[in-house]
């Protein structure tokens, strides 16, 4: 990627309106929110440290389309942008991995509101991949959108989110602040469907509210399962998601938590390692490894000191005791670790009051990378490539002179993204040449994919982009907008078109789906020339998604026409083909054999170009 390019959501949608143009024509509502990362890193926040989240300047968004369905909720087309190769394709993401989620959404909408709707699709365009150790947030935007087409939210007070002070929704008393913690706690218990029955709702929490300062949120102290209850703390682990309904979370803008302002400040600097991980797959991997090898420990300690433990003292150090109970020396550990997050909240406010000072920053280097093995010898060493590229990283900072912070979001040997961090303007050159040098000596595909400096942080919350029903439209569509589909030679090609930029004339045949007319080489004609223009419309349209192959009669939409042939050949092929013939020279290529009231009809339409526009 440039070093100069910028890359955020306003770049990529000046490079590529296309892509977003025909996202919000295929979509009637459409909600975004920011990517997002976490600076603490490991898992103690399960037993309620606090955690911190940064926002990115890109963006996921979720659409809504009504379908044929009956109060079904499905997911249908998604889009991710690959930095790798400059496009957006579909290769990043799976939707196979989001059943859970479409089947929890369905689900609590049959359950809380209503099992009488009209089916919806959800379409996705993310502008990075979560597979890279960032966080997209899409089960909140999606929640959001579902609460905004079932009228659950207004849509002033869904603007109204992104600056609701903390305050407020702690204190829960006013509709809005209700609104907010129950759109919070049900994307809570979608996600933690998805993850082993428990998640921390963090990254749900912060995507709802504006801020361009770091979030800061934690939760009440959790431990064990409904399975398996450890002591009197809440279980972390959820047979019945309905039961995370009860739990306390607490989030805070940093300003709303000490005197601070301004963007992050340092450079940093986010770098793919060339590989990465799947989504849900670092939940499976604390799930399955992680969190069992304090249970591991725990009974080698038993083993170990076990002329100890048959004494039966009360004097026993706290490792040696209640050795019965599981998750015991997991929650220990946390509960003690947890202070070094208060810690580095404090440390992260007085980086924001003294920025220019030399030790303050260096302080909060050096804690950054230390955090970074906060889980110690418990977790797999990561992978030799992103152990090559960290020990790269240290040894060109050291052969400079500057210090560097180091923030990977990988879990074992699952790659994903570093965050480096610098002191503001010291290392930019540095960066830049070393991942050059990486990918010259170590692997060619490791890259930049973010830049503080270059790209901007981000600040939004959910937004409300477009809503046609209610005639709000994006910066892509307005009232005016036609959708356009031009079948050239076997070719299709969508595009969304103004009125004014539509040349009716560049087309040899023009079906007008809005006002029932049918144009030839621009000019509609009168239903004496041209009889049944709609029902025209109608048969051409359907067959074009069948050009080449006989269709039979009974596969028609219901009418005079299908039933018998002398009708759909007096009144819609004779007229047209004649005409069409008349006023272009070309064959219309429809032909009907068989039958009265069993016939076929081909269409195969040679050097004609053919459009069809309809209301987006």
């Amino acid at each position: 990627m440039s070093q100069d390019r910028p890359f955020n959501s306003k770049t990529l949608k000046e490079r590529f309106p296309e892509v977003y143009k025909k996202f919000y024509a295929e979509n009637d509502i459409v909600v975004s929110g920011a990517f997002n990362f976490s600076l603490s890193p490991g898992i103690i926040w399960r037993a309620g440290a606090p955690l911190v989240r940064l926002k990115l300047p890109l963006k996921c968004y979720v659409g809504i389309k009504v379908n044929n369905g009956k109060s079904t909720v499905s997911n249908g087309s998604y889009l991710v942008y690959n930095t790798s190769k400059d496009k957006f394709n579909t290769n990043d993401c799976s939707l196979d991995g989001w059943c859970e989620h479409i089947d929890y959404l369905q689900e609590l909408v049959r359950k809380k509101w209503s099992n009488d709707f009209n089916g919806i699709t959800l379409n996705y365009l993310f502008e990075s991949s979560d597979s890279r150790g960032i966080d997209s947030s899409f089960e909140t935007v999606a929640m959001s959108a579902i609460y905004l087409y079932l009228n659950r939210i207004s849509i002033e007070e869904f603007k109204q989110f992104p600056s609701t002070s903390s305050a407020e929704i702690l204190k829960g008393e006013t509709k809005l602040a209700k609104d907010f913690r129950d759109i919070h706690r049900q994307t809570l218990k979608m996600i933690s469907k998805g993850m082993n029955g428990g998640a921390a709702g963090n990254s749900s929490y912060s995507s709802l509210l504006d801020s361009k300062l770091p979030m800061v949120y934690f939760t009440e102290e959790r431990a064990g399962s409904e399975k398996k209850p450890y002591k009197d703390k809440r279980p972390f682990i959820l047979d019945d998601m309905e039961k995370a309904e009860k739990l306390e979370v607490w989030g805070f803008r940093l300003d709303e938590l000490a005197d601070v302002t301004g963007y992050f400040p340092l450079d940093v600097v986010g770098i793919y390692p060339g590989a990465s991980k799947e989504p849900g797959l670092a939940a499976e991997y604390v799930h399955k490894s992680l969190m069992p090898s304090f249970d591991i420990i725990r009974d080698k300690t038993k083993k170990l000191f076990s002329k100890a433990i048959d004494l039966d003292s009360d004097r026993l150090p706290p490792f040696l005791k209640e050795l019965d109970v599981d998750g015991k020396y997991w929650h220990d550990y946390a509960v003690g670790q947890s202070y070094q997050l208060v810690n580095y909240v404090f440390e992260l406010i007085e980086l924001y009051q003294n920025k220019l000072s030399g030790s303050v920053v260096t302080k909060f280097l050096e804690h950054q990378s230390i955090l970074r093995n906060i889980n110690g010898v418990f977790e797999d060493f990561p992978s030799k490539n992103l152990q090559t590229i960290l020990d790269k990283i240290k040894r060109r900072a050291s052969e400079v002179d500057e210090k560097v912070g180091l923030r990977p979001l990988y879990w074992g040997k699952m790659d994903g993204n570093i965050f480096a961090f610098s002191p503001l303007h010291r290392f930019r050159e540095q960066s830049f040449k070393l991942v050059e040098e990486i990918r010259r000596d170590h692997n060619e595909n490791v890259q930049i994919d973010f830049c503080s400096w270059r790209d901007g942080w981000g600040s939004d919350g959910v937004r409300l982009e477009q809503y046609i029903k209610k005639d709000i439209y994006s910066e892509f569509l307005d009232k005016n907008s036609l959708k356009l589909e031009v079948w050239d030679n076997k070719d299709e090609v969508n595009s969304i078109v103004s009125m004014n930029e539509l040349d009716k004339a560049d087309f040899d045949l023009l079906l007008d789906k809005i006002d029932g007319k049918l144009y030839i080489k621009g000019k509609n004609y009168s239903s004496k020339e041209l009889p049944s223009q709609k029902a025209t419309i109608e048969l051409v349209e359907f067959l074009l998604q069948n050009v080449g192959q006989p269709v039979t009669n009974k596969q028609l939409s219901e009418s005079g026409y299908s039933k018998y042939r002398n009708e759909l050949q007096g009144k819609i092929v004779t007229p047209l083909s004649k005409l069409l013939k008349e006023k272009t020279g070309k064959d219309l290529g429809l032909k009907v054999t068989g039958k009265l009231m069993n016939f076929f009809i081909e269409f195969n339409p040679k050097n004609l170009k053919i459009g069809i526009i309809d209301k987006i």
